[in-house]
């Protein structure tokens, strides 16, 4: 079950739909940590959101993952071709299982706090070539 040709997000930067509407809490990139005063490299966004808020694919593609993962909780992984793939984590429960083909928009699961030490909340992330990527240009504003 090959994504269609041509699928990825090459094409959609500043296009993608929010997977969760909800504040910004943690931004991706170099920050200074509060308590240890040392540099952390962040690879996704926190999304603060009200437990069982739903979280919804950003674009379509295909399930790679949807499991607990140490750290992260329940998460799901989604390839888009091209070597795109998006990561959800801390959901409260999967609505998706590994090898389902997914439209942008369609819901994965709901908000959650597994593994999440900051309470509730969507942690977001994409990467390419499996590099994680800064997701924020991607998104409509």
């Amino acid at each position: 079950s090959e994504l269609p040709a041509g699928a990825g997000l090459d094409a959609m930067k500043g296009k993608l739909d929010w997977p969760v509407r909800g504040e910004i809490t943690g931004g991706f990139g170099k920050i200074r940590h509060p308590e240890f005063s040392a540099e952390v490299f962040r690879k996704g966004i926190d999304i603060e959101a009200p437990i069982g808020e739903e979280i919804r694919a950003v674009e379509k593609g295909r399930v790679v993952f949807a499991e607990r993962f140490s750290g992260y909780g329940r998460m799901v992984i989604i390839d888009h071709g091209e070597r795109y793939f998006s990561v959800y984590a801390h959901l409260s429960e999967i609505s998706r299982k590994i090898g389902d083909t997914v439209k942008r928009g369609e819901t994965l699961g709901r908000v959650g706090d597994s593994d999440s030490l900051a309470g509730s909340r969507l942690y977001f992330e994409m990467r390419k070539d499996g590099k994680s990527i800064d997701p924020l240009p991607w998104f409509r504003k």
